[in-house]
Parts: C-alpha cells; structure tokens; sequence
C-alpha cells in the first residue's frame, strides 16, 4: 500500500533488492492506488518466499502462482 510504503520497502530489503517500480521517472499506482515492488531475490522455495513476503505489513500480493500454473 502507499502508506508508509518506504517501511515496506526497507523490510524487502531482507529478501533480496526491491525497486519501486516507476515509468517516466514516477512510481505507477496500480487500479486500487497502491504501488509495485519489484524484488531481485536469490532463488529458493517460492511458495515459503511467498507466505513470508505477504507477511509483510504494506504488501497487499505477490506476483507468485502457487498451486495456480505448472510451470
């Protein structure tokens, strides 16, 4: 969420290297007014990764499919 989002950055931060994600120079605000994290993380177990970013308090979903495609 957009609230206090640079705290949820910081707490990305122990995940791997977050970046507010921007076009022309401005972060994009998604359709419910929140704004996208990208993360560049080492590799892992991704569903475990998943439940512990939504964990987080500001992140609202991950852009993982567990359980959801095969590949």
């Amino acid at each position: 969420v957009r609230f206090g989002f640079q705290t949820t950055i910081e707490r990305l931060k122990e995940f791997g290297e977050p970046v507010l994600r921007q076009k022309n120079g401005a972060a994009i605000v998604t359709d419910n007014g929140n704004y996208i994290a990208d993360l560049k993380f080492a590799s892992g177990d991704a569903a475990q990764t998943a439940r512990d970013l939504k964990q987080i308090t500001g992140v609202v979903e991950t852009g993982f499919f567990i359980g959801m495609a095969t590949r």
